[in-house]
């Protein structure tokens, strides 16, 4: 985009229009994860033009990221970020109170809302390749909804192991992750440490909303290193699986007190 112009607002508020809930889950993001990512592309770039290059290959790396679930705001934050240090120097003053990243540049910036944001969004479109990416969209959307029936199957059909999780830490590639609606996340590779020891997967665990639990494929081995398809739980002494309330389902006990 030019130096100096900001594009109109009409795209976000046509998405929201469609996905009313998206809005706040994707503000919570960027205030998180967006404005994190900003803070390291300012801190670690010594002049203006520097921070600017680095936004602008954030955005080209994630534009060929197969899904935006969780990893978005790592190339918004840093744009958004940079724009708002040039119309609103004291936007960070206002993070606890601005609808989100978005509302704070359309202020500061002056844009005015199109009277139909439907219409500018297509309109956008075809100035970039709407019709393509459509096109492509169509087609991800039915591997997606295969992977969704693959996930439905193993996590919620199928017979689990159900850990919780507390005072945990976990590493895991933000670039590849599945939503299952409700029921959380399906993460395809992560590595957990927490009370109970280390877990190792590398053909999907299911995460809760709310990171209580984790759930995978019920272990095909339960001697000594727990494993399952494409996971292995390393478990501390006296920690122990047992039966959980579905015939064929574990959970992960703490040891007795």
């Amino acid at each position: 985009m030019p130096p100096g112009r900001v594009g109109r607002p009409g795209v976000p508020r046509a998405r929201y229009q469609l996905f009313p809930s998206a809005a706040s889950e994707e503000k919570t993001l960027e205030l998180n994860e967006g404005v994190a990512e900003y803070t390291g592309v300012s801190v670690g770039n010594r002049t203006h033009q520097a921070q600017i290059e680095a936004a602008l290959a954030d955005l080209a790396a994630r534009a060929r990221d197969d899904t935006f679930v969780r990893s978005f705001a790592y190339a918004t934050g840093p744009a958004y970020g940079l724009l708002l240090d040039k119309y609103s120097p004291g936007w960070k003053q206002q993070l606890r109170s601005a609808p989100s990243l978005n509302d704070l540049l359309q202020s500061a910036a002056h844009m005015r809302r199109p009277r139909n944001v439907t219409a500018a969004a297509a309109e956008r479109a075809k100035r970039y390749g709407g019709a393509a990416l459509r096109s492509a969209e169509i087609e991800r959307e039915k591997k997606r909804q295969e992977i969704l029936a693959i996930n439905q199957a193993k996590f919620i059909d199928g017979s689990v192991l159900v850990i919780p999780l507390h005072h945990m830490n976990i590493q895991f590639n933000p670039r590849s992750l599945q939503p299952l609606g409700k029921s959380g996340t399906v993460y395809p590779t992560m590595r957990i440490s927490a009370d109970w020891g280390v877990l190792e997967v590398q053909n999907g665990a299911l995460m809760r909303p709310d990171w209580g639990a984790v759930t995978l494929v019920a272990p095909t081995e339960t001697a000594g290193t727990l494993k399952g398809d494409g996971w292995i739980l390393e478990l501390k002494p006296n920690w122990k699986i047992t039966p959980g309330t579905r015939s064929g389902d574990f959970t992960l006990s703490e040891p007795s007190q």
